[in-house]
């Protein structure tokens, strides 16, 4: 039993590291893209420390990499996959973040090396044809080159960023969960600021997958071939099309107890990437479903059972039950580390 080999003080840094460390692992990845040859790249924290896997047109599922703690990716115009990876740093309770690059060769290169925030804060960002890459850090936008040091891109304060997306032509679309209940932005590249969708949120939702509010959040957004933007909504279950006039459709909704996290599509084949959540059970997924005439195929589930899932995915952060059971566990373990330390004083 580990408190069999550590003093009180030592039992209360693992408990902190272990918990931190499933906090970090709740929150779900939303990062999805298709290459040219039709495949299928997505993240995922929740299988093997962190994956970004492939699926082809063969049905199969491959592992590009692993142990990376990557909540969304980003493809580039050269086909280029960018992710990062984040590690907590109990001493500074900061991140350590990296970005790396995975090339269509097949090539893994690190292009920024890990720094903390806000030098770098990897869990939004994209990257425009420059290579310029921008990232937020709390509630501002800030922009840097691979090797430079961050910039502030515009003045504005935001509320809760969720997520970041960049068109072909450079425009930064800013995904933001509060202001306006839930709305988008799009920021030229002459840093012109423009409201293009709000409301974009139902408050409350009709049949959300938490309890808590701050859970049932806006995720990926993605900008079609005509302009128009795709938005992942978890607390409704929904994928909302937005058309250059502002207008809103809501194209595909996801059954219980799936919700939502990132849409794409290539050559007139769209896909919707899902996550899941069971009290009682904790996280599912990911899993990804193609949208053809009217209706939904699943084609990637990633809860196998020769998948060896991270201890994560029992629980989330929108269940009390998975906390306070995890909390139980290392209390006892903590209670007994205590006696045996004493005991042995005595």
């Amino acid at each position: 039993m580990i408190s069999f080999f550590l003093k009180p003080n030592q039992i209360a840094a693992f408990m902190f590291a272990i918990l931190s460390a499933f906090s970090l692992q709740a929150h779900p990845s939303y990062g999805l893209v298709i290459n040219e040859a039709g495949e299928l790249i997505f993240c995922d924290v929740l299988n093997n420390a962190g994956t970004l896997w492939k699926w082809s047109k063969k049905n199969a599922l491959e592992k590009l990499l692993t142990a990376e703690h990557c909540h969304f990716i980003f493809q580039d115009q050269q086909g280029n996959i960018w992710g990062t990876n984040h590690e907590y740093i109990e001493r500074t309770k900061s991140n350590l973040n990296s970005l790396w690059k995975y090339t269509p060769e097949g090539k893994k290169e690190i292009v920024i090396h890990r720094t903390i925030n806000p030098d770098f804060s990897g869990n939004n960002f994209t990257i425009d044809s420059k290579g310029l890459i921008y990232f937020n850090w709390e509630d501002q936008i800030f922009v840097r080159e691979v090797d430079g040091s961050p910039t502030l891109f515009v003045p504005d304060t935001f509320e809760r960023i969720v997520s970041l997306q960049m068109d072909k032509n450079d425009n930064l679309y800013v995904v933001e969960n509060v202001l306006h209940e839930g709305c988008i932005f799009r920021i030229s590249p002459e840093k012109e600021i423009k409201l293009i969708a709000d409301h974009l949120k139902e408050i409350p939702p009709p049949d959300p997958p938490f309890r808590k509010a701050r859970f049932n959040m806006l995720y990926a957004a993605f900008v079609g071939s005509g302009g128009e933007i795709f938005v992942a909504n978890s607390g409704s279950r929904r994928i909302t099309k937005i058309l250059a006039d502002g207008k809103q459709t809501h194209i595909y909704h996801s059954e219980k107890p799936y919700y939502p996290v990132a849409y794409c599509e290539r050559n007139g084949k769209a896909y919707v990437m899902e996550m899941g959540f069971k009290p009682g059970k904790g996280n599912l997924g990911s899993r990804i479903l193609q949208l053809k005439n009217g209706k939904a195929e699943l084609i990637v589930d990633v809860e196998e059972p020769q998948l060896k899932r991270g201890a994560a995915g029992a629980m989330d952060e929108g269940s009390d039950f998975g906390f306070l059971r995890f909390l139980g566990i290392f209390l006892g373990i903590f209670l007994g580390g205590w006696g045996i330390y004493f005991w042995r004083k005595r």
